[in-house]
């Protein structure tokens, strides 16, 4: 009968000493699942911020390239400008939409090709060998992401690069 007691009490505290172990277990499994969806999400953010710049860089180079903008002669008054469009036909740049572009006020130029307040550009034509023609907008000092963007088009009936650089 004493024998039956003992095993009684060992029985008694293998089974609070398992639950322990399990509830340890099960925080530990808890917490490491919280932490990997919490990374998870970051990843997932990151990511939908890139696509949204990409998708953004790749917008703003085809209205460039693929319209005259809106209004089309709005290089003569560029305040009135809702759509900055910089060719007279496809791929072949208009000189006058391009000198207006690159004279008008940074900020508004951001505000009018449509970036968010915490993305800048740098926007520059260049013969092929690399010369710069037209500039517009900053060059970044420091930035954590950078999406370049590179088209040739026509100018003066000479090929030329157009380099769009979006960074935040």
């Amino acid at each position: 009968m004493l024998n039956a007691k003992k095993n009684n009490v060992k029985k008694g505290q293998s089974n609070i000493t398992d639950f322990l172990i399990a509830v340890l277990t099960f925080i530990g499994v808890f917490i490491i699942f919280i932490t990997l969806s919490d990374r998870s999400q970051k990843d997932a953010f990151q990511a939908s911020s890139v696509n949204e710049l990409t998708l953004k860089g790749i917008e703003i180079t085809e209205s460039f390239l693929g319209s005259k903008g809106i209004p089309p002669d709005w290089e003569s008054n560029p305040s009135t400008v809702q759509s900055i469009g910089l060719v007279e036909d496809q791929n072949n740049l208009n000189l006058a939409k391009v000198i207006a572009f690159t004279s008008i006020d940074y900020n508004l130029s951001k505000i009018k090709i449509g970036l968010p307040q915490n993305v800048n550009y740098l926007f520059e034509i260049s013969d092929l060998n690399g010369n710069v023609l037209y500039k517009s907008g900053k060059k970044p000092d420091s930035f954590n992401k950078v999406f370049p963007f590179s088209r040739l088009a026509i100018l003066n009936n000479t090929a030329v690069q157009l380099r769009l650089i979006l960074y935040e």
